[in-house]
């Protein structure tokens, strides 16, 4: 329609590692190339777009995710994954990892269940149990982050495994929580009133634990009481740490 688009394009790094974004403008078409990009850190993506107006504009793009990784101790660990794997992945391709034993949570039947490594996906805000023989770390170099906006998780009756599906760490309290009715609750309201069991329960070094942190690449069991959508905000997702 004759408009003159404005585009925006950022490329950063999330651990410090040297990030650099090159822009090629061919036959009206813009080429990113990220050639400043390093093996084994953590950078992301975002692009913007408006009319030289300010009329019209596009939301910013998915992150993309060049490399994550996170370490993993020798034996069982409760985590979860803070992105979307590409489609075109298995599970174990996803986490980098070499026969690793994965078990996730089966709400309805309230039992864990193993997964087969070349035909499942964990989505992000799914808990699950790993095992690995030696100490390791899951790595991935391709997938895309969650959009940094409400993230909604349905929770039913009884124990549910969640994950955090952000990279940066927030206030268990800070989290709300929707009825069937879409009444909307704080979350000391939501177990005020028995919507939620009134705890957070992480798995660390063989042991539960009560925790009042929501951590990136962590797996934590909750109890609701009912039907329910928590709804977890992002964080500043300039702050924290992925690893």
């Amino acid at each position: 329609r004759g408009q003159q688009w404005r585009y925006n394009a950022l490329f950063r790094s999330r651990d410090g590692a040297p990030a650099k974004l090159l822009a090629e403008i061919q036959s009206g078409t813009t080429r990113y190339n990220d050639s400043g990009a390093q093996t084994g850190h953590s950078y992301e993506y975002s692009l913007s777009a408006g009319d030289m107006g300010g009329l019209e504009s596009l939301p910013g793009s998915p992150v993309a995710v060049l490399a994550l990784a996170h370490e993993l101790p020798a034996g069982v660990s409760l985590v979860s994954l803070p992105f979307y794997a590409a489609d075109d992945q298995t599970l174990n391709e996803t986490l980098g990892l070499t026969d690793p034993k994965i078990a996730r949570w089966d709400g309805a039947g309230q039992a864990l269940q193993y997964l087969a490594l070349a035909n499942n996906r964990i989505l992000p805000g799914q808990g699950f149990f790993i095992e690995t023989a030696a100490a390791s770390s899951i790595n991935t170099e391709r997938g895309t982050t969650v959009p940094l906006q409400d993230f909604s998780l349905p929770l039913i009756p009884g124990w549910n495994l969640i994950g955090h599906p952000f990279l940066t760490a927030i206030n268990w309290k800070e989290l709300k929580v929707k009825d069937s009715r879409g009444t909307v609750y704080s979350l000391r309201g939501a177990i005020e009133q028995g919507l939620l069991g009134n705890g957070l329960w992480k798995y660390e070094r063989g042991a539960y634990e009560l925790t009042a942190l929501l951590e990136p690449w962590l797996g934590f069991w909750v109890k609701a009481n009912q039907a329910v959508t928590l709804v977890i905000p992002p964080a500043n997702s300039g702050n924290g740490s992925i690893t």
